[in-house]
């Protein structure tokens, strides 16, 4: 069932499906975890500062602008996705399930993209030049499209990498240029950004040379993306600049605490008028604008910062190191070949949702969803490698080396 919920995610118009799939097997994980019926620890190291930012968003939801919507979003877009990470921790608790689970993702984001490409384009005959998703055809915005389809890309790309068989590679290829084709036409220079940063953090532990070919690639589709929509651009720039330069503000007038966790305060709370004359005249915005723009702040990290202050900030920043100093411990440590080569496709994943996170408030459903099914991914990872492998894992690593049965890495170096 949980991999059902996992196959909905990017779905839209499925809410109550999408809950009931979730909340029961959610439900049984945190039973068993009550009852001492599971060898799942709660103790993960890379959790330990998700716990203190979760409990630092509790506290200070006591000191919001709206307390009764701050303890709402917490536990129901904090904790209940703490809880989702156990369950997949108790329901994914093999390598072949693992991997049954990128590939579950996979195939949902490259079906919902295939689908949305032959809605927008071809049944409702858009022009190639608008862009993607502007009909209101899915639960997030365009911009938000590519925290699904670059986090499915690094997961076919790894999944292509270890396939053996031509039809499943014949498949893998068709769901890749799918999601291409679906993140290029969002004509968003987030998307594409993420799409490449998501790949050249797959690469970089794996190919160096590669990596720095995606890098360049990356500098040259930024700069193209520049020069083609650089009217849209001119005008968009200082409509950013000016709504971080007002979150700025606001963060700083509450800078402990922030204005809560809710996440329809700062639209609905806050007189974005006053902090609008604040700003220095030539970054104040038209009526228009302020009244359809400031409804969230710009970016994931600026949204945490007002709703959680400076400290939640800093909190927040320190999760997202443990998971990758989780993963690079995985890559380094790890005895296990599949299990090094996992954690590099996390590694990808991961920086393409914080590339996206940078420019757009990426704190939904259904974006949620998606951040902790890869931090869930590392946790199980994490679980799979302490413990001990089975003689069968052991050869398997050492012919993938290359190193012959009954005999020692030591001696292979010698």
């Amino acid at each position: 069932m949980l991999g059902a919920t996992i196959f909905f995610i990017p779905f839209p118009f499925l809410t109550s499906i999408k809950e009931a799939l979730f909340y029961l097997p959610v439900t049984v994980a945190t039973a068993f975890i009550a009852t001492g019926r599971t060898t799942v620890h709660l103790q993960h190291r890379h959790l330990i500062f998700l716990y203190i930012f979760a409990a630092w968003a509790f506290l200070t939801a006591f000191f919001s602008l709206d307390p009764k919507s701050s303890l709402h979003d917490v536990f129901f877009h904090l904790i209940k996705y703490i809880l989702y990470y156990f369950a997949l921790l108790i329901f994914f608790t093999s390598k072949a399930r693992l991997k049954n689970l990128a590939v579950i993702f996979f195939v949902s984001a490259s079906l919902l993209s295939g689908g949305l490409l032959v809605y927008f384009y071809v049944l409702e005959q858009h022009p190639l030049i608008h862009r993607l998703g502007q009909s209101g055809l899915t639960e997030i915005s365009t911009n938000l499209i590519a925290f699904v389809t670059t986090v499915a890309f690094v997961f076919g790309l790894h999944l292509l990498s270890f396939s053996k068989a031509s039809s499943t590679k014949i498949l893998l290829f068709m769901g890749l240029f799918i999601l291409c084709v679906a993140t290029a036409s969002t004509q968003s220079r987030s998307a594409i950004i993420s799409l490449m940063a998501g790949i050249g953090g797959y690469l970089f532990f794996r190919n160096k040379v590669a990596t720095v070919l995606v890098l360049i690639l990356l500098i040259a589709l930024t700069a193209a993306i520049t020069v083609v929509r650089v009217y849209e651009d001119s005008i968009r720039k200082n409509v950013r600049i000016s709504l971080n330069l007002m979150t700025i503000d606001v963060t700083n007038d509450y800078p402990i605490t922030g204005v809560g966790f809710g996440t329809d305060i700062f639209g609905k709370r806050i007189d974005h008028t006053a902090y609008n004359l604040r700003l220095p005249a030539g970054f104040r915005l038209k009526q228009s604008i302020l009244e359809s723009h400031t409804k969230e702040p710009h970016g994931t990290f600026a949204s945490i910062a007002v709703r959680t202050g400076w400290p939640g900030l800093v909190l927040f920043c320190l999760f997202i190191g443990s998971f990758f100093n989780g993963c690079i411990h995985l890559i380094r440590s790890s005895e296990d070949v599949e299990i090094k080569a996992w954690a590099q496709c996390l590694v990808g994943a991961m920086v393409g949702m914080l590339v996206v996170g940078i420019f757009e408030q990426c704190l939904t459903p259904v974006t949620d969803m998606v951040f902790y099914t890869v931090v869930g991914m590392a946790g199980i990872l994490l679980q799979l490698d302490s413990r001990p492998m089975d003689a069968d894992v052991v050869t398997a690593n050492r012919n993938m080396r290359g190193v012959p049965a009954g005999s020692s890495g030591a001696e292979k170096q010698d």
